[in-house]
């Protein structure tokens, strides 16, 4: 590919890297992972507001922590990129298009922030595991199912009439709580209809 298109040289090897990457760390795409990840690679991050409780999700974009924010006194989920890999700007979107949306079944925004370099989202902590991985250890009923679906159609409806095209919606990022109510999660590819800073690449297919 390299050698046919020579002008995409940056963007395969970004490519390449998180292919090996993934493949190292054997993580599922989006969500949070069920297995233990390990947290040497990273390194546990050392953000004065937080206390890391443990890594739970890790991949290609960067790390997801159980912590216990100090300000707010409560457990949220912190959010760091790894900004080698997603710009800044792109990171930030994420956090004002999922900020903009208040439903029981949309993972909340708290807050976004930066400290001594390192970038964060704090959102809502779901106790729990992704619906691919919720639903491989459970037989539902098509009432639940049923209900689970609409529950999500619901959820994403909300997010169209604000004007937030989620486009990457899929099991690894719907995390089911302990009541076994879901919400979506990851809106890193989300299209705002009326918002100039939307992801969109000419001939690139997103989500």
């Amino acid at each position: 590919y390299l050698r046919r298109f020579p002008d995409a040289s940056e963007v395969l090897q970004e490519v390449q890297e998180e292919l090996i990457h993934n493949a190292e760390t054997k993580v599922p795409d989006g969500g949070y992972d069920d297995s233990t990840p390990s947290s040497n690679r990273f390194g546990r991050p050392n953000l004065s507001r937080f206390e890391f409780l443990e890594m739970v999700g890790v991949g290609g974009f960067g790390s997801v922590w159980r912590a216990f924010d100090r300000i707010l006194e409560r457990e949220v989920a912190v959010k760091i990129p790894r900004l080698e890999r997603v710009k800044l700007a792109e990171f930030l979107r994420e956090a004002r298009t999922a900020a903009h949306l208040n439903h029981p079944n949309i993972v909340k925004v708290y807050d976004v922030g930066e400290e001594n370099g390192t970038s964060f989202i704090v959102t809502e902590f779901i106790d729990g595991k992704n619906l691919r991985d919720w639903a491989r250890t459970r037989k539902m009923t098509h009432e639940e199912v049923a209900e689970l679906v609409a529950k999500l159609a619901l959820a994403i409806q909300h997010a169209h009439d604000q004007g937030i095209i989620h486009r990457d919606l899929k099991l690894a990022n719907v995390l089911m709580d302990t009541k076994g109510d879901p919400h979506i999660a990851d809106f890193g590819l989300a299209k705002r209809e009326s918002h100039p800073d939307s992801i969109a690449v000419r001939g690139q297919v997103l989500g």
